[in-house]
């Protein structure tokens, strides 16, 4: 029955309607690109998913062996729930290895929109991870990627111009370089055993290879990466990043929040990765390395020194030497005198570790991170300040957990800072039938808690004063149609910028899919968010809350009209009411064309959009494709119109170049941006090239 298994299998995936899957297929740029926004499109921020994009991609051209990956290997795909990947585990265990690629389906909580999700990522035979190389071919016979990257704005903005001059006989303040923005990485990899590079990046208006740049690019950044060398199954010496736990003590890694996946909830995956982003702030730069002292009890430690721009607050006036800083600036731009003093100002140590034991059913770790500055840190004497973090150094320690029980997967980490605050996350995710999953989450930070590299599941972007209980749902209630939806109830019971009196919130969510084919994607979706916050306008002497909810209602359709063509629309109306002023309201639509033929060297993608919004409280974000491996999800606000051509064109083998042009033209102003970006006009445009070397 064994051997037989896999025919079966076969069998029914025909008589299903399975052929229009095509097993082991390298997915396009395109296709990894249309993931990303299925997972993205929800964020409200322009967030550091670049990264996220190229691990796709490195999993496409590395697939994962699923006979041989560990239920960390599998979480790293981030497109696998928990659930999922024991029962792929547990099925390897009692029923032996896949013969085939078409055994996924017998495979419980593995349904074929997962599969097919799946498929470009993985394998069931052997790949270049199953040999043993030497060391010249390990070193050097693997895949090179050389990326070179220009962009500007092209009209010219105030930071730009000439000085003028003040009152008291100086200079107003100017960017010291260009408007031009560079950027290059190289990054080199031979399957998962071994990858190292360099990014190096300039920011637009600062110098380059001049005055406060002598040494070129204003960030670089480097890493080698090791993987079973010795007792040591990763090792990093460079930048990286840690994920750690449910994010509550060190995850400053790129980690999902809420939005209409509603199971994606969980922090799950290795926990060192090589650092490849050019943010300058949100990383380590150091050593560390993860050890399994025996099958089942693994060890991870790290430790980092870097400089970190800051802002000041007191300075020594016969040294000039900074005394004391009220917050890290993690803006990461270096243009004007100003920001350059304070560039690197501070030196930032950290250290820390993470012993783990694992099971297919149980996992229970323990954490421990120190850090500290070299000037102390004191916050404004803002009220929604007085519980925060003051101070030099900083100690967090937590315990994790997960627990797999039937078709239950329980979750959760319980964190403390020497500051005296707590922090504690627990969750559950649940398979109640073949067609319907949950999830809960429930969180509790308390307004004294601090950890300068925490990311977990929350309403804020930081881990501190705030309660929550979120509920989701996903039913998959006839084949081609999903319905999901959440609702997540939360407090602070603290004053917050901009909230000066303890609030409360909720926000909802629901969306229906449908695809009947793999041609036509097509969606509706609602959501509403109300929070307390200051009542605008008020002219009265205090501040008071009010009820503010903001709604927006989304009908998306994508439709392929044939192997080269697809056409995207999608419209979107918004609504915002404080019950004190008079309600606002937004709107956006555009049409997206793509041609992205198999046998031509040339293809493109154009938008173009249309806006309309009562201010910024109306604000819509949508997610815009770009050159590979960069992309946004900007927010239009105001009334205006906007659209880009993307257009790729493989020159010859292993070189490839991308070009982009994109403009925005606002009806109600006469100036774009403030201070030093300011735009003299109505019109924005920015281009972009991008070559890349592969060899």
């Amino acid at each position: 029955m064994r051997y037989l298994l896999p025919y079966i299998c076969l069998a029914l995936f025909l008589l299903s309607g399975g052929w229009n899957v095509t097993f082991g297929q390298e997915i396009s740029d395109a296709e990894l690109e249309d993931l990303i926004e299925i997972l993205v499109e929800d964020s409200d921020d322009n967030v550091d998913y670049d990264t996220y994009l190229e691990r796709l991609t490195y999993f496409n051209n590395n697939p994962i062996n699923l006979n041989k990956s560990s239920a960390e290997d599998l979480y790293n795909l981030g497109l696998l729930t928990p659930l999922q990947v024991g029962s792929l585990i547990y099925y390897r265990e009692y029923v032996g290895k896949l013969i085939n690629i078409y055994e996924l389906q017998a495979i419980p909580n593995w349904d074929l929109a997962t599969i097919r999700k799946v498929l470009p990522f993985v394998r069931v035979k052997g790949g270049i991870d199953d040999f043993n190389v030497k060391g010249g071919q390990l070193l050097w016979g693997g895949k090179h990627q050389l990326f070179m990257r220009y962009s500007r704005v092209l009209e010219e903005q105030k930071g730009y111009t000439a000085a003028d001059t003040l009152d008291d006989g100086s200079l107003s303040n100017r960017y010291l370089g260009s408007q031009d923005k560079l950027y290059m990485r190289y990054k080199y990899g031979y399957g998962r055993k071994i990858s190292y590079g360099f990014t190096a990046e300039k920011d637009a208006g600062e110098e380059f290879f001049k005055g406060s740049q002598s040494q070129g690019f204003d960030f670089y950044s480097a890493h080698l990466y090791l993987s079973d060398v010795g007792p040591f199954s990763q090792i990093i010496v460079g930048d990286y990043e840690m994920r750690l736990g449910q994010g509550l003590t060190v995850w400053n890694s790129l980690g999902f929040g809420k939005s209409a996946y509603v199971m994606n909830v969980k922090r799950q995956g290795s926990p060192i990765r090589a650092y490849t982003s050019v943010h300058e702030i949100n990383f380590l730069r150091g050593i560390a390395a993860s050890a399994n002292l025996t099958d089942k009890i693994s060890v991870t430690a790290f430790g980092s020194i870097k400089p970190v721009d800051v802002n000041v607050v007191a300075v020594d006036t016969l040294t000039d030497e900074i005394i004391s800083i009220s917050a890290i600036n993690e803006f990461g731009a270096h243009r004007t005198e100003s920001e350059l003093n304070t560039k690197g100002a501070v030196s930032q140590s950290d250290v820390g570790a993470h012993i783990r034991y694992e099971t297919r059913r149980v996992g229970l770790g323990a954490t421990v991170a120190y850090n500290k500055y070299d000037k102390p840190i004191f916050r404004s004497d803002s009220p929604y300040n007085r519980f925060r973090f003051s101070g030099d150094s900083n100690l967090n320690y937590s315990i994790d957990y997960r627990l797999l029980v039937g078709n239950l997967h329980f979750f959760g980490e319980t964190a403390f800072s020497s500051f005296g605050g707590m922090a504690t996350l627990n969750g559950v995710l649940a398979s109640l039938h073949p067609t319907i999953d949950v999830s809960i989450v429930q969180r509790h930070y308390e307004r004294n808690y601090e950890a300068p590299y925490s990311n977990a599941f929350a309403e804020s972007s930081t881990i501190l004063n705030e309660s929550g209980l979120f509920f989701g749902a996903e039913v998959r209630p006839k084949k081609g149609w999903t319905l999901r939806a959440y609702f997540d109830l939360y407090d602070h019971p603290w004053l917050r910028f901009r909230t000066d009196a303890p609030s409360t919130g909720s926000d909802k969510l629901i969306q229906l899919d449908y695809k009947p084919s793999r041609s036509l994607v097509a969606y509706v979706r609602f959501k509403s968010e109300t929070k307390g916050q200051n009542a605008a306008n008020n002219s009265s002497p205090l501040d008071f809350l009010t009820p503010s909810t903001k709604t927006s209602f989304r009908v998306n359709l994508k439709y392929k009209v044939n192997k080269n063509i697809t056409m995207k629309s999608r419209v979107e109306l918004s609504w915002f009411d404080d019950e004190v002023n008079p309600q606002e309201k937004g709107f956006m639509a555009y049409q997206e064309f793509s041609y992205k033929p198999l046998s031509f060297p040339l293809s493109f993608d154009i938008r173009y959009m249309l806006f309309d919004t009562d201010s910024y409280n109306t604000r819509i974000y949508t997610y815009e494709k770009d050159v590979l491996y960069f992309f946004s999800i900007p927010a239009y606000f105001d009334q205006g119109r906007r659209y880009y051509i993307t257009a790729r064109y493989k020159l010859m083998r292993g070189v490839d170049v991308w070009l982009r042009f994109a403009q925005t033209t606002f009806y109600n102003r006469e100036t774009i941006g403030g201070g030093l970006e300011e735009i003299n006009g109505s019109t924005r445009s920015d281009v972009k090239l991008q070559v890349r070397f592969k060899f």
